[in-house]
Protein backbone atom coordinates (compact mmCIF):
# COMPACT_ATOMS: atom_id res chain seq x y z
CA UNK A 1 0.00 0.00 0.00
CA UNK A 2 1.38 3.39 -1.02
CA UNK A 3 0.15 6.84 -0.09
CA UNK A 4 0.98 10.51 -0.66
CA UNK A 5 -0.82 13.51 0.70
CA UNK A 6 -0.07 17.19 0.97
CA UNK A 7 -1.64 20.36 2.22
CA UNK A 8 -0.95 24.03 1.90
CA UNK A 9 -1.82 26.10 4.93
CA UNK A 10 -1.86 29.87 4.90
CA UNK A 11 -3.32 31.09 8.17
CA UNK A 12 -2.97 34.76 9.01
CA UNK A 13 -4.49 35.99 12.24
CA UNK A 14 -4.17 38.25 15.25
CA UNK A 15 -2.27 35.82 17.44
CA UNK A 16 -2.92 37.51 20.79
CA UNK A 17 -6.68 36.95 20.20
CA UNK A 18 -7.63 40.37 21.57
CA UNK A 19 -8.65 43.68 20.04
CA UNK A 20 -5.46 45.22 21.48
CA UNK A 21 -2.55 46.04 19.12
CA UNK A 22 -0.07 43.61 20.66
CA UNK A 23 0.71 41.12 17.92
CA UNK A 24 -0.88 42.43 14.75
CA UNK A 25 0.24 39.76 12.27
CA UNK A 26 0.98 36.08 12.75
CA UNK A 27 1.24 34.54 9.33
CA UNK A 28 2.72 31.08 8.71
CA UNK A 29 2.29 29.99 5.10
CA UNK A 30 3.42 26.37 4.96
CA UNK A 31 3.26 23.16 2.96
CA UNK A 32 3.30 19.61 4.23
CA UNK A 33 4.09 16.51 2.18
CA UNK A 34 3.69 12.97 3.50
CA UNK A 35 4.67 9.69 1.87
CA UNK A 36 4.15 6.17 3.18
CA UNK A 37 4.69 2.64 1.99
CA UNK A 38 3.64 -0.62 3.61
CA UNK A 39 4.36 -4.18 2.53
CA UNK A 40 2.63 -7.09 4.26
CA UNK A 41 2.48 -10.85 4.10
CA UNK A 42 -0.36 -12.70 5.80
CA UNK A 43 -1.78 -16.17 6.13
CA UNK A 44 -4.75 -17.00 3.96
CA UNK A 45 -7.97 -18.32 5.47
CA UNK A 46 -8.22 -19.81 8.97
CA UNK A 47 -5.33 -22.04 9.97
CA UNK A 48 -4.07 -23.49 13.21
CA UNK A 49 -1.78 -20.43 13.30
CA UNK A 50 -2.65 -17.23 11.44
CA UNK A 51 -0.04 -14.53 10.95
CA UNK A 52 0.71 -11.15 9.46
CA UNK A 53 4.12 -9.49 9.11
CA UNK A 54 5.35 -6.42 7.32
CA UNK A 55 7.50 -3.38 6.84
CA UNK A 56 6.37 0.26 7.00
CA UNK A 57 8.00 3.55 5.93
CA UNK A 58 6.73 7.09 6.51
CA UNK A 59 8.31 10.43 5.55
CA UNK A 60 7.00 13.92 6.25
CA UNK A 61 8.37 17.34 5.30
CA UNK A 62 6.89 20.64 6.44
CA UNK A 63 8.26 23.91 5.09
CA UNK A 64 7.12 27.29 6.30
CA UNK A 65 7.78 31.01 6.11
CA UNK A 66 6.61 32.44 9.46
CA UNK A 67 5.97 36.19 9.68
CA UNK A 68 5.22 38.08 12.89
CA UNK A 69 4.63 41.81 13.40
CA UNK A 70 4.08 43.59 16.70
CA UNK A 71 1.93 46.62 17.42
CA UNK A 72 2.24 49.67 19.71
CA UNK A 73 1.08 47.81 22.85
CA UNK A 74 3.48 44.86 22.43
CA UNK A 75 6.25 46.12 24.72
CA UNK A 76 3.84 46.79 27.58
CA UNK A 77 2.08 43.41 27.38
CA UNK A 78 5.06 41.21 26.42
CA UNK A 79 7.98 42.85 28.25
CA UNK A 80 6.28 44.67 31.10
CA UNK A 81 6.82 48.40 31.41
CA UNK A 82 9.93 49.13 33.41
CA UNK A 83 10.97 52.78 33.21
CA UNK A 84 13.95 52.04 30.93
CA UNK A 85 11.85 50.47 28.15
CA UNK A 86 9.94 52.89 25.91
CA UNK A 87 6.27 51.99 25.50
CA UNK A 88 6.51 51.60 21.72
CA UNK A 89 9.78 49.61 21.63
CA UNK A 90 8.26 46.72 19.64
CA UNK A 91 5.84 48.76 17.52
CA UNK A 92 6.34 47.69 13.92
CA UNK A 93 8.95 45.07 14.89
CA UNK A 94 8.80 42.42 12.17
CA UNK A 95 10.29 38.94 12.03
CA UNK A 96 10.21 36.45 9.23
CA UNK A 97 11.94 33.15 8.84
CA UNK A 98 12.19 29.79 7.22
CA UNK A 99 11.43 26.37 8.65
CA UNK A 100 11.92 22.91 7.20
CA UNK A 101 11.00 20.05 9.48
CA UNK A 102 11.51 16.48 8.31
CA UNK A 103 10.62 13.09 9.80
CA UNK A 104 11.50 9.58 8.68
CA UNK A 105 9.95 6.57 10.34
CA UNK A 106 10.67 2.90 9.66
CA UNK A 107 8.96 -0.08 11.24
CA UNK A 108 8.90 -3.86 11.12
CA UNK A 109 5.99 -5.71 12.67
CA UNK A 110 4.53 -9.16 13.10
CA UNK A 111 1.59 -10.85 14.77
CA UNK A 112 0.56 -14.48 15.12
CA UNK A 113 -2.62 -16.03 16.48
CA UNK A 114 -2.62 -19.63 17.62
CA UNK A 115 -6.10 -21.15 17.64
CA UNK A 116 -5.50 -23.51 20.56
CA UNK A 117 -9.13 -24.68 20.79
CA UNK A 118 -12.47 -23.60 19.36
CA UNK A 119 -12.85 -21.19 22.29
CA UNK A 120 -9.25 -20.21 23.02
CA UNK A 121 -7.03 -18.07 20.79
CA UNK A 122 -3.58 -16.86 21.82
CA UNK A 123 -2.24 -13.80 20.02
CA UNK A 124 1.25 -12.32 20.25
CA UNK A 125 2.74 -9.44 18.34
CA UNK A 126 5.79 -7.28 18.08
CA UNK A 127 6.66 -3.99 16.42
CA UNK A 128 9.95 -2.15 16.15
CA UNK A 129 9.96 1.52 15.07
CA UNK A 130 12.88 3.83 14.38
CA UNK A 131 11.96 7.48 13.94
CA UNK A 132 14.24 10.41 13.23
CA UNK A 133 13.24 14.09 13.15
CA UNK A 134 15.21 17.18 12.30
CA UNK A 135 14.47 20.73 11.40
CA UNK A 136 16.22 24.06 11.24
CA UNK A 137 14.34 27.18 12.25
CA UNK A 138 15.81 30.47 11.13
CA UNK A 139 14.37 33.85 12.08
CA UNK A 140 15.23 37.21 10.54
CA UNK A 141 14.10 40.53 11.90
CA UNK A 142 13.85 44.07 10.65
Amino acid sequence: MSAWRFWNWDAANDRDYTSLSIQTVQHIPSRQDQYSQEVRIASNGTNRVDYVAGLYWFAQTITGEPITEYGPLAAYWLLGKPPAIPGNLLDGYLTDGHTRFHSDSYAAFGEATWHATDKLNVTAGVRYTDEQKDGPFRVFWD
